[in-house]
């Protein structure tokens, strides 16, 4: 990757054989979403894929990766086929280390991470990098889809939007970021083998993935109750999250065009966390989402406010140092 300045915005240059695209999904199918493309991924390429998947938080990465882990897909032994991963700055560093080792070695696998994998890992033959997750600067994005098509190697990137986050796709653009998109419908209806999902004279291939993965996903949660905790924290800590956009990009992530109920099902949750003692409809009900929006703002400013300062403190930090997986 190399770098060029002209005027106020900073331009990148990609290798040449990095193809960069990107997928609008609904909150709510998000999670089918993701399943069904690294699954496709792994079927197209019979079992031998490396596919690294980034995520905002610690608590997401433990969620989906005990989740794939804990389900299977229809018809088949497990949910993909190449063993998880999970990689995190929580985790402490000797299991880092091992999980790193493990990964590079492995012929195939799915590495689910936060930006601690970003940058300073040589990560070998990794042929996919999906940002599930929207990074927090465009620098990030950068540094996120460098860790495939090195070496002369072609590599892919995936950038996951929201419908309200379709325009950061301009923004990247403006940056000399050029992506194209992938059809969410054809994405769905290509993860299933022949038979596994049935259209019906009412719902197409895809809908019926959608509906047999949801119906999955929420009930391994429900009859998990480590697992549903673990969901509960991913929901929440996504949330706040979501305010510690830079000032750049932060009119493309704004937490009120959040529809929290569709977020939830990004969790396999059926309702949110904080609302589910509310009666649907009614007055309360209306009340209830009102301030429960009021009150996860103010958390979120308060938040962003706290992290701007220790973001840039810690990445100055950060970029003074060699990581520690560095050759």
């Amino acid at each position: 990757m190399s770098v060029v300045r002209r005027g106020p915005e900073t331009t990148y240059a990609t290798p040449d054989q990095l193809v960069q695209h990107f997928m609008v999904v609904p909150a709510k199918q998000r999670l089918c979403a993701l399943s069904a493309f690294v699954r496709g991924e792994c079927r197209r390429n019979k079992l031998r894929s490396k596919i690294v998947v980034f995520l905002s938080t610690c608590d997401a990465v433990d969620f989906v990766s005990n989740l794939f882990q804990k389900c299977q897909w229809p018809q088949a032994p497990s949910m993909f086929g190449p063993a998880v991963f999970r990689l995190h700055g929580n985790v402490n560093q000797q299991d880092r280390t091992a999980t790193f080792q493990a990964f590079c070695k492995a012929q195939s696998g799915v590495l689910f991470c936060t930006d601690v994998a970003a940058r300073g890992l040589n990560l070998p033959t990794v042929q996919w990098i999906v940002q599930y997750d929207p990074p927090t600067e465009t620098r990030d994005y950068v540094h996120r889809v460098g860790r495939t098509a090195r070496s002369g190697a072609v590599g892919n990137s995936l950038l996951f939007l929201l419908p309200s986050e379709s325009a950061y796709c301009d923004h990247l653009k403006t940056h000399g970021l050029n992506l194209t998109a992938l059809s969410l419908e054809a994405t769905l209806a290509r993860s299933a083998y022949k038979g596994e999902f049935k259209p019906s004279s009412k719902k197409e291939v895809h809908e019926v993935v959608v509906h047999e993965l949801q119906y999955l996903f929420e009930q391994t949660v429900l009859a998990n109750t480590e697992l549903f905790d673990m969901a509960c924290q991913a929901f929440q800590s996504f949330v706040r999250s979501y305010a510690t956009h830079s000032t750049d990009t932060r009119q493309y992530f704004h937490v009120r065009s959040l529809h929290f109920g569709h977020v939830a099902k990004s969790f396999a949750l059926r309702e949110p966390p904080a609302s589910n003692k509310v009666t649907k409809g009614s007055q309360q009900a209306k009340t209830g989402t009102l301030k429960k929006r009021k009150a996860l703002q103010d958390i979120d400013d308060s938040i962003e406010k706290s992290k701007q300062k220790k973001v840039g403190q810690a990445k100055r930090k950060y970029n003074n140092h060699v990581s520690e997986f560095a050759e």
